[in-house]
């Protein structure tokens, strides 16, 4: 009721995460988990969050040539330039990490002690960063978390697509500005007759590594947010999970595996297209980009959804298809100058 209307952030959403990232072959790769709730006398919630620990790159937030001249060292010495980070949420995971009860008189207190234990756990689990993640730039208590030390930080926007329940006319493209119409018509209209899409669920083995194969296509040529690539295991538990569905767009032609979009259904109407799948030499003759986010719109549209969370990059070709573009900013702590630099 308090963090789980978004994103991956309800109990099966949870439950995913948990299981993925505990199965992870290497231990340098597995996260640790912890939920946090702050109640008072009554039982009345005032914080809620959940943090995890895991290894990140140093240059996750840095410009793209710094990431392609790091992970060119890394093909050598894997973990270079990496800190083991407790953090708000997870690298899964964007949106609102952090509920706190605005209308109660000890939301302050209950911040406060957030932040006490955020230390104390980060020494017990010897971290090299702490990072409070995703708010937005007028968030009321930047000043209270500042004041213990943490640096604010712009983080990439995030793209939502919100009231979606009331945009269910025929034409979607109605909803949509005089500009973005003029785009709709020009760069996604004309391919339509082109593509196929369908909804899989609980994909082939072999049919999910093409998936998981197009995936690391987008990955390696992705260094707006230099993450480490998610393996294998992950996508298998995406497959046998009831919440987890591919939409996945082929040619009509020859029925060719153009891109697949990996996709969670949050109970409360909320659709998140989490990770994407391309093919590469198709992506300019299909335009399969723009293809999968309006495919996305019409799956979430179908399922009655009310939100769609389009998460990070490609903002102008998501603001074309009416999405909205939302600052964030996190807070960080670290000794590492690296961040600061960059």
């Amino acid at each position: 009721e308090c963090l789980g209307t978004t994103n991956l952030l309800d109990e099966n959403g949870m439950r995913f995460l948990e299981k993925s990232f505990n199965l992870m072959k290497d231990p340098q790769r597995q996260w640790r988990y912890r939920y946090v709730q702050i109640v008072d006398d009554a039982n009345c919630p005032v914080l809620m969050t959940f943090l995890t620990e895991s290894l990140w790159k140093n240059d996750m937030l840095a410009p793209a040539s710094v990431s392609k001249e790091l992970e060119q060292k890394r093909i050598t010495a894997p973990n270079l330039q990496t800190s083991r980070v407790l953090s708000l949420g997870c690298l899964f995971t964007e949106g609102n990490h952090l509920y706190l009860n605005e209308a109660h008189p000890q939301v302050a207190l209950a911040l406060t002690q957030l932040l006490m234990y955020i230390e104390l756990l980060g020494h017990q689990w010897n971290v090299d960063m702490t990072v409070l993640r995703d708010f937005d730039l007028n968030f009321k208590w930047s000043k209270l978390i500042q004041d213990q030390g943490y640096f604010p930080m712009d983080m990439p926007e995030s793209c939502v697509l919100e009231d979606l329940d009331r945009k269910m006319g025929k034409d979607y493209s109605q909803y949509l500005s005089k500009r973005s119409q003029k785009h709709f018509k020009k760069d996604i209209e004309p391919y339509l007759k082109n593509v196929r899409c369908r909804v899989v669920k609980r994909p082939k083995p072999e049919q999910l590594e093409s998936y998981y194969e197009q995936y690391l296509q987008v990955k390696s040529r992705n260094f707006d947010l230099n993450t480490f690539t998610y393996p294998f295991e992950v996508f298998e538990e995406m497959r046998m999970h009831s919440k987890w569905e591919f939409l996945v767009l082929t040619s009509k032609a020859e029925d060719c595996l153009l891109g697949v979009m990996f996709c969670y259904k949050n109970y409360s109407g909320t659709y998140v297209p989490s990770l994407i799948g391309m093919d590469y030499q198709y992506l300019e003759e299909f335009q399969t980009y723009r293809q999968l986010l309006y495919q996305t719109i019409l799956r979430a549209r179908k399922l009655n959804m009310k939100q769609i969370d389009f998460g990070i990059s490609a903002n102008f070709e998501k603001r074309k298809l009416g999405a909205t573009v939302i600052p964030k900013q996190a807070f960080v702590q670290t000794d590492d100058n690296f961040l600061l630099e960059h």
